[in-house]
């Protein structure tokens, strides 16, 4: 960015704002989306039978020869290899949409702290862009290896040389994120999604509670713990949309309007400031008492004081 005064900062950002809510938008359609048409795909999938292995593993002379028991899977996948690159095409497009979103979460962080390291930046980016190829040439190398086991002798050996191909292995060594295969583009872009997250809470861009789960997200690029669907980080991508479309429920955090680092408070400052606020108010006037010729108070007086007491 050749952008130096504040004023220039703010208005690259409201430029650029709406393209990265849109790409947040779009990774988490993407990505959940990919994943659920690939459960899909699979629902009705062939399975191997432990037993039938097992019943074949004390044939004479081994079993290298006999015909492969996962030859009705592959043929399966093979129906629909044309739909599941279409899916890990999706899926690649959705990783490079996160990391564009987190670039630009990036460069505003920068904007406001010169402490924080511009590398981030490129980390989460490489990440992305290296998920992506990782993700598709994964596919591509997966269907041309079972398209080249169905063309040949389906034996069990045949079957085991599947996966072993150098497109394959250099798919795994580079890393799909949300795998449990863990590879540079997973570390990368999990890394880089961690920090960024961390940095923008710290500057006030983003609110605790979306830092921290912003943080939770990258963990989970790296370890998949929880559902085989990303669906933490697809609510987490929705409401970082409406963050940067200025939608947010509270109103934008004042960092994004500010220009400079606006820590947001913590529970315990709030509190305080709830207390200060209160103290300050003014006590209500106490209710006059109205008195007749006499100087003594009115009858209707005394009345809504016995009612009072009475209550």
């Amino acid at each position: 960015m050749a952008e130096t005064t504040k004023e220039d900062v703010l208005r690259w950002e409201a430029r650029q704002g709406p393209r990265a809510a849109a790409a947040a938008l779009a990774s988490a359609v993407l990505v959940i989306g990919s994943g659920i048409a690939t459960a899909a795909l699979f629902n009705d999938a062939p399975v191997t039978g432990a037993v039938d292995s097992l019943a074949r593993a004390g044939a004479s002379g081994g079993v290298g020869d006999l015909p492969s028991l996962r030859t009705p899977y592959y043929e399966f996948y093979d129906e629909r290899a044309v739909s599941v690159l279409l899916t890990a095409f999706a899926r690649g497009i959705g990783f490079i949409a996160v990391a564009f979103m987190l670039v630009y979460l990036g460069l505003a962080v920068q904007n406001r702290s010169k402490a924080f390291r511009r590398m981030w930046v490129y980390v989460v980016l490489a990440g992305g862009v290296l998920g992506a190829i990782a993700t598709i040439m994964f596919t591509i190398g997966t269907s041309a290896e079972i398209s080249s086991f169905l063309d040949g002798p389906r034996t069990v050996d045949r079957a085991g040389d599947i996966g072993d191909s150098s497109v394959l292995v250099t798919a795994q060594l580079i890393g799909i994120p949300g795998t449990q295969a863990i590879g540079l583009s997973s570390l990368a872009l999990g890394l880089g999604w961690v920090v960024i997250c961390l940095n923008a809470m710290r500057v006030g861009l983003l609110t605790r509670f979306m830092g921290v789960l912003g943080i939770i997200c990258g963990a989970l690029i790296v370890l998949p713990i929880l559902s085989p669907l990303p669906i933490v980080q697809t609510f987490w991508l929705g409401a970082m949309a409406l963050l940067l479309l200025g939608r947010w429920p509270n109103g934008l955090p004042p960092a994004w309007s500010t220009g400079e680092a606006t820590p947001w408070p913590s529970q315990q400052e709030l509190r305080e400031a709830r207390r200060r606020d209160a103290a300050s108010e003014p006590e209500p006037d106490p209710e006059p008492v109205s008195h007749g010729t006499d100087g003594r108070a009115h009858p209707s007086s005394n009345k809504r004081k016995k009612r009072k007491k009475r209550t």
